[in-house]
């Protein structure tokens, strides 16, 4: 296999393994993705079962006590029944047991014709008849029937959403008395659901169905679907086709509140114990997901970064080896001239033996030729081993860039992963019981949990501190290599790198140096003065990207402008706020008032072939670091002078 053919399969390879690379990570990151928030919707839907179960306990709890004392009465006709409920001593009992409860709307005792004897909302109560209703209906039908579940009615008196829980009054041989009703408030829950349902991104819903499918309540609520069975949900598959009593589901099937319309979403049903109800929490896959394109996003970008690293390497190699062949041709051209003289010289000796002096003459030059071709030779041979180093400066970079590659989905795996994302809920705990915190953390089980779910994520927090910070050392590790075989390769004298504490001048002096053959090739004078006289702490490698920016627009005005003396300031100081003040001032084209309002908006730029990234990218950098990148000119033709503002940080000294 040729050197050509070589180089591009390799390119090939190389190539073909990113991708597969990147791919496999988007993959296995939206599939961790979908695992968590799979894991924390079931609990999700279990807290929220917890909930409606302690809430549909305390309204079992009022009607267990209102049929104790209807019981204990003793009632065998329906005359007592009627004589006995009726009194203002149980109007009284009814408001005694529900006025501390906010969960209920209303208790009530009905007769057997359907027919209000007494409730809480007034006494005497109103003429009104409930036989129409379907808990009195079930009542009637099925003696059999504990206690019955309507589906919910709004008040007429206030409007809201109620339904109840209601249960059979029966004598002794089983004769129906009446009934007894306590209202649950469905503010309770959709409520309660708002409250905890905030984060979870639009089009999420948290819904509690009956066991039959009939919805009771949701949010965000739906006045047209309250009191309506939904045979087309996720809830259905889980309860009734799967016959699971909770499980996740991912569905893409037609949603009612969104017109029937197909929506890609996770749901968690989860079938009450104890009451027959389904608790349903549902998130939308454009919210679960959206971390994860923001993850495919930058993979995706490293994924281009590297494939254009390959290409570029690839094209340096095959114009290497082009030149390498072009330089191998010359050298056998030389070595057969160099053949055919010896030869033409050894025939000029046989032939002319007798012309000693002049042969001498001719075997001289004959020996200068050589030499001079075997110094060809010697630098096409040299040329060629050029070559073979960066082949393997090509090779080193690319084991580099794998390693950073597999670096940065570590990162992204461990950022995605983390279960810190908790601590909001734990903070959000301590908001809601801050009057009552001691309470809250002693009594309460989700309080006596608390310290120790906070201890947990801090023992977390270190483990991931300690994996980042491995990684991150190994990224460092991985670039410092590719700096330093590209530093050998290229022969350039001194080391860079990043560091805390800087000395301003000698940062200005490196900065010059990388831009040093660029400014050699111009009539361009830099001056410099700096009154910084302590270390600086700071970040060495924004500070060289903005100021290698500044001085590299400042060298292309100077250029543009062609003029006589060309002069680059560039100076230091400490402001009276204790600012590090850097200023990089040109007398070259300036620039108008129009163009000094956009100067750092991404993409403007006042040069033909500009790409307006520069000076954007390094306000990033200076608002990063806490300070401010600023830029003043009197107009055209009157220079410009950009000044880096940087906080109050320097690790000791004064200005000199």
């Amino acid at each position: 296999m040729g050197g050509r053919s070589l180089i591009l399969a390799v390119a090939a390879f190389a190539s073909i393994a990113i991708c597969v690379t990147a791919a496999l990570a988007a993959y296995t990151l939206r599939q961790n993705v979908k695992r968590e928030w799979a894991e924390q919707l079931a609990s999700l839907s279990l807290i929220l079962s917890e909930q409606a179960s302690q809430t549909l306990f305390s309204a079992h709890t009022v009607l267990d006590s209102l049929t104790a004392v209807v019981k204990q009465a003793k009632l065998e006709d329906e005359a007592a029944y009627r004589n006995f409920v009726s009194q203002e001593a149980q109007h009284k009992l009814l408001v005694d047991r529900t006025v501390s409860n906010p969960i209920i709307d209303v208790a009530t005792f009905v007769g057997k014709d359907g027919a209000v004897l007494n409730f809480t909302r007034s006494f005497p109560p109103a003429r009104i008849n409930l036989a129409d209703r379907d808990y009195y209906q079930a009542h009637a039908a099925d003696p059999a029937i504990d206690v019955y579940t309507s589906v919910p009615v709004r008040n007429k008196g206030n409007g809201k959403w109620v339904f109840y829980i209601s249960r059979r009054v029966n004598n002794s041989q089983g004769e129906m008395l009446g009934l007894i009703l306590v209202g649950v408030s469905v503010e309770v829950f959709s409520k309660f659901y708002e409250r905890v349902g905030g984060n979870l991104g639009e089009g999420a819903s948290l819904t509690l169905y009956r066991d039959d499918l009939t919805l009771m309540t949701r949010w965000p609520f739906v006045d047209n679907l309250v009191g309506k069975q939904n045979l087309n949900s996720a809830t259905r598959t889980v309860i009734v086709d799967r016959k699971l009593s909770h499980d996740v589901v991912v569905t893409d099937s037609p949603r009612g509140t969104v017109g029937d319309a197909p929506q890609a979403r996770m749901a968690a049903p989860r079938r009450l114990d104890r009451y027959p109800f389904i608790v349903t929490p549902v998130i939308t896959e454009e919210f679960y997901l959206r971390g994860w394109r923001g993850s495919v996003a930058w993979i995706s970008f490293t994924t281009a970064v590297s494939l254009l690293l390959v290409l570029l390497g690839a094209r340096a190699l095959l114009g290497a080896d082009r030149r390498v062949r072009v330089e191998l041709a010359e050298r056998k051209q030389a070595q057969d001239s160099l053949r055919q003289a010896h030869e033409q010289l050894e025939t000029r000796v046989a032939q002319r033996t007798a012309e000693l002096t002049q042969e001498v003459g001719e075997r001289k030059r004959a020996q200068e030729e050589l030499a001079r071709v075997n110094a060809h030779i010697a630098e096409v041979s040299h040329r060629a081993g050029m070559a073979e180093v960066a082949n393997s400066v090509l090779h080193n970079v690319g084991n580099v860039l794998n390693s950073v590659n597999v670096s940065v989905a570590v990162l992204a795996e461990q950022l995605r992963r983390t279960p810190l994302a908790d601590l909001p809920k734990a903070a959000a705990l301590l908001r809601e019981h801050r009057a009552d915190l001691a309470t809250f953390l002693v009594q309460d089980d989700r309080g006596r949990q608390l310290p120790g779910f906070i201890e947990l994520l801090a023992g977390q927090w270190e483990q991931e501190h300690r994996v980042l910070q491995a990684e991150t050392e190994q990224l460092a590790n991985s670039l410092q290599h590719v700096k330093d075989v590209v530093s050998r390769q290229q022969s350039l004298s001194g080391q860079s790198g990043l560091t805390e504490a800087l000395q301003i001048p000698q940062l200005v002096a490196d900065v010059l140096a990388i831009h040093g053959s660029a400014l050699e090739r111009t009539a361009i004078r830099v001056r410099q003065s700096h009154a910084v006289a302590s270390s600086w702490l700071g970040d060495r490698s924004k500070i060289t990207q903005i100021l290698l920016n500044l001085i590299v627009n400042a060298q292309e005005s100077l250029t543009a402008a062609a003029l006589a003396e060309p002069v680059i300031d560039i100076r230091s100081h400490l402001d009276s706020d204790g600012r590090l003040v850097i200023q990089v001032a040109d007398n070259g084209l300036g620039i108008s008032a129009d163009a000094l309002g956009r100067l750092f908006s991404y993409g403007f730029t006042t040069k033909p072939s500009g790409h307006g990234f520069g000076l954007h990218a390094s306000a990033l950098a200076a608002q990063e670091m806490g300070g401010a990148l600023q830029a003043a000119s009197d107009g055209p033709g009157r220079g410009a002078c950009f000044t880096l503002l940087l906080p109050a940080r320097a690790s000791g000294g004064s200005p000199a």
